[in-house]
Formats: structure tokens, sequence, C-alpha cells
């Protein structure tokens, strides 16, 4: 038999042979020398590596469990030995210092948030025989509530057993062939800065007296209505959620809130929360948004302040339709999907405003929705939070509320369509000559003979 420490000794002079001079030690020196080292590399060497140690050690050549690397090739070489050949004593590993506890992190955002609610199908438009056949094949009628703005009601449908949403929709347009019928897509607003909820009232203060706008309706998440920057504003709050959801957050409600507050003075403002909380963020789906509308409808507001984006969907597009058919002026967030991202709704259909963002130079918001449904440009870009000093806001959402209050009151003396001419024509062209598909017509300016409040005083 052979003798095993004579294999061991030719494997060491073997390994010794192969090992060049000033071999590099198992920690790589990109990130400064080990964990907790601190060069530029650093957290990609961790990312590469794994979450746990943050350090820059070298994934593709790790050291058998049980053998820790020592920094000294030989000895780890001995260990590597001692681990898989019988009679070699493995060196003892040396006593590494407790490792620092971790940094606490924010917990990580849905790599993608959902588009639909499972397994629902959003309706509007059903009337009373249309649903019977319905029922007969096997939906389930999860919710309904009167549509209003159209004959019949508006539904959230549960499909047949065994047929997915896209089937059972489509199944459900043979049976009810004057209804509308889609997914039941879900429609997100914008991200408030961290724990601030609304922009500062600096708007400039409401435009006097002798030029009366008229009510403002919203759909967004809740308001917080004590909050400070909502102080003096004309605000009634209404809820459209459907049964057994949760209460979305107040951010972003009473950041839109207190923009139009703001510019607004005590014009009165309709605040619809439609939005309810999920696992991947606030988010309000078809049915309620069409529900909420239905509710402005009959509050007899002129504006729709609609600070939020999605899909295009077939009830959305109707409820928005036959809501601006009756003299509403509908204005909404392009979106913050970035500069090559397709068309966002409500924004995008032809009845509605759209609404990009600008900075304080005039620069458009890198993440904004472009295309050539944009219609204005309006401060969405680092505006002030209130209470703390350097928090600012961005995004699409927060720029419709100027567009609102700029509608607001052009629209107390002429139709709507006459007061978009006017606003058009009064807009600070910013990009190309004439409409365009980053800034729309332009910075939205207020309608003449009307000292609405001065948009400079926003950042």
């Amino acid at each position: 038999m052979r003798d095993p420490r004579r294999i061991a000794a030719l494997l060491v002079a073997l390994l010794l042979l192969a090992l060049p001079a000033g071999a590099p030690r198992a920690d790589d020196d990109d990130d400064g020398g080990g964990p907790g080292g601190g060069g530029a590399s650093s957290s990609a060497g961790g990312a590469q590596g794994g979450a746990s140690d943050g350090g820059g050690g070298d994934p593709a050549t790790p050291m058998p469990r049980g053998a820790p690397s020592t920094g000294d090739p030989l000895r780890d070489l001995r260990s590597f030995l001692g681990v898989f050949v019988p009679g070699v004593t493995p060196a003892p590993a040396p006593t590494a210092p407790a490792p620092a506890p971790a940094p606490r992190q924010a917990a990580r955002p849905p790599a993608q948030a959902a588009t639909t609610v499972p397994r629902e199908i959003a309706a509007i438009g059903v009337d009373a025989p249309a649903r019977a056949r319905l029922v007969a094949v096997g939906f389930t009628v999860i919710e309904e509530t009167p549509a209003l703005l159209v004959p019949g009601s508006i539904m959230r449908l549960g499909p047949p057993r065994g047929s997915t949403p896209a089937a059972a929709a489509a199944t459900a347009r043979s049976l009810a062939p004057a209804a509308r019928f889609d997914l039941n897509h879900l429609y997100r607003p914008g991200s408030a800065a961290p724990g601030m909820a609304a922009p500062a009232a600096a708007s400039g203060g409401p435009a006097p007296a002798r030029c009366a706008a008229l009510p403002v309706g919203m759909i967004d998440t809740a308001i917080a209505a004590e909050h400070p920057a909502l102080a003096g504003s004309r605000i009634e709050r209404l809820t459209r959620r459907g049964s057994g959801r949760a209460p979305s957050d107040a951010a972003h409600g009473t950041a839109v809130a207190a923009l139009l507050g703001a510019a607004l003075g005590d014009v009165p403002i309709v605040a619809v929360d439609a939005f309810h909380r999920r696992p991947d963020g606030d988010a309000a789906d078809a049915f309620d948004i069409a529900g909420a509308l239905a509710l402005l409808v009959a509050r007899g507001v002129a504006v729709v302040n609609l600070s939020f984006a999605g899909p295009d969907n077939a009830v959305l597009a109707l409820a928005t339709e036959r809501a601006a058919a009756q003299g509403l002026l509908l204005a909404a967030a392009a979106g913050n999907d970035g500069q090559q991202s397709p068309p966002r709704y409500p924004a995008a259909y032809p009845w509605v405003v759209a609404v990009t963002a600008v900075d304080r130079a005039r620069r458009p918001f890198v993440r904004a929705v472009r295309g050539p449904h944009l219609a204005f440009a309006a401060p969405g870009v680092g505006l002030a939070a209130p209470g703390r000093a350097g928090v600012r806001l961005s995004g699409t959402s927060y720029a419709v509320p100027f567009v609102s209050a700029a509608f607001a009151w052009a629209m107390a003396g002429q139709d709507r369509d006459a007061a978009l001419q006017l606003l058009a024509a009064g807009a600070e062209d910013l990009g190309s000559p004439g409409r365009d598909r980053i800034f729309g017509w332009g910075l939205i300016r207020p309608a003449q003979g009307c000292d609405a409040p001065r948009l400079d005083a926003a950042w």
C-alpha cells in the first residue's frame, strides 16, 4: 500500500511549484483589503460575493469549508491538505474578530408591482338583464355600485371557474355588448418624499376674490386633514374604496391637496380617497376610480385632478370620456415611468389634459413619460416640503395641481374649450415652437385677468 505521507509530500511539491511568486492573498485588493475595507469598488465586491459581509472577497476561489483564509498562502495550503489528505494536520484557523453588526437597511421594494387585481374583471354599464346573463354562466359579482356616468352599474366580477380573466372578459363582452369589460387594472400615485407628506404652501397665495375659481375635485390617496399645510383649505373628504380593503397612506394625497389648496385658497375641493393599501404599495383599481368619478360628477365640480397613472383600460376610458362629455376638465399625471415608456393613462386619453413636470430651470423631469399627448408642463421637481429643510418632492403627480388650479380660475368666466385655448396660448413655450412631446404647449401660466398664484414661488 502506498504511503499517504509520501503522496501528501508530492502534492505539496507540485502545488508549491504551481504557486507563482507574490501570489495574491484570498482577499482581493480592489476594496482596500478585507471586510470593512473602503475602496471604490467595495460595494460591487460585496454584491458579487454575498450581501452578508459587504467586503470584497473573491467568490471565484473560496477556501474549503472549515479552512478559512489566513492571508498566508503556505499556511492556507497546509490547511487545505489537512482537509483532504489523511495524516496531514490542518493548520489552526486564526481567531477572527467578531463581525460588526450589519447596518439596518430599508426593505427592498418588489421587483415589479402588480398591474391588475388577480382574478378580477372590472365592468361599467351593466344593466339588470346583462347581470343575470353573466351570473347564469358562472360569473361572481364581487361588488357593484351605480355607475351614474352611464346607465347600469359598475362592477367587480370574478371569472367563471376554470376561466382566465382575459378569456372571461371576452365572454362577458359577448353576453353584454352594451357594457364595457376589462381586467381590473391598478393605478399608482407618485412617490412622496420619505417622512414628509406635503409640499409647502408656497405658491404665492390664492387669486383675488374678483376672479372666483370653480370647485375642484381630486381622486387620490387618503388626506391628513390636520396637516398644517391644509390650514385654511376647504376640503370635503369622501371615500370610494372597495369593501374589505385597507385604507391607503395619507402622504401622496396630502401633498396633492396642499398644492391645490395653496393655489385655490378657500375654493371648495372635493377629495375622493379611492386608493387602498397593498403589499406592493398603494393603488386604486379601475372599479374604484370609475366610482370616484361618478361621485365627483354628482358633487358638481368643474375640474378633476388625477395625480396617478397606469395602463389603458376600457372601464377607465368610458368613465373619463363620459365625465369629460359632461363638461369636466380632467387633468392627469403623464407618469414617472421614463422617457422611453409608452403613454400612461388616463393622461393619454384625448379628452384628458396630460401634465408633465419641470424643475426650476425649466428642465424636464428626467423620469417623466414623453409623447405627443402632453398638454402642459408645471412645477414638479424639487418642490419644498413643509417643516423639514432640504426635503424635496418630485414627480408628475405634483405638477398636476398647478394645471388643475389654472383651469379652475380660467373656467370661471368661460367654458372648458375656451379656457384650454386661452391657457395654451399663454403658456411659456419651453421646447420646439408650438406643442411638443416633452413640454406640451409649455409651462402653464395663469389666465389673463386672473391673478392666480405665481408658479416660481413653488420651488
